[in-house]
């Protein structure tokens, strides 16, 4: 791990973070077996959404120099895709195999052209998010009157989730 991303990596929050992963594990067990912990995966998601946006937009807050550095954004979106791509296209291949998945249907939800109805709008929502991160830093950086952030922000994510509804099946 680099020195910049040992300064910036708050430990106290990974703890957090395998509690909603945990939510969500016990969440899906449940759901098969009817056990005691159906429905709270839908917590565990929002906290882990909630706390990814902070992570990821923590850096960029906190390194102002580091907002008008092309370099920076460029290893922001690489460390983003090595994150999480790879392990989807072995989750994808995966599921062709055992799940009988068209080659379209893993080629359409593999450049994120579609989901499934399952698991997979978490992936969705997480890459809509990374690409729009660097354009609200940008702007919340130039705005200095942090009141317009706020109003602007909520504008913002009630014409979102107006237009992008994560509750509905992303088929429909």
């Amino acid at each position: 791990m680099s020195e910049i991303n040992k300064k910036f990596k708050l430990k106290y929050l990974d703890g957090l973070r395998g509690y909603a992963f945990l939510m969500v594990l016990f969440s899906h067990i449940s759901n098969e077996r009817g056990l005691l912990f159906s429905g709270y995966g839908q917590m565990g998601v929002w906290i882990f959404f909630v706390l990814s946006a902070y992570l990821l937009t923590h850096y960029f807050v906190y390194k102002k120099e580091a907002i008008n550095n092309p370099k920076e954004w460029i290893n922001y979106y690489f460390r983003r895709i090595l994150r999480i791509y790879p392990l989807f296209i072995v989750y994808l291949i995966t599921a062709h195999f055992c799940y009988n998945f068209s080659y379209r249907d893993i080629f359409n939800i593999a450049i994120l052209n579609k989901g499934n109805g399952g698991v997979f709008w978490t992936i969705f929502v997480e890459f809509r998010y990374y690409i729009l991160l660097p354009f609200i830093i940008l702007v919340w950086s130039q705005i200095k009157n942090y009141w317009w952030i706020l109003i602007g922000s909520f504008i913002f994510m009630v014409l979102y989730l107006y237009k992008f509804p994560f509750w509905q099946d992303q088929n429909s």
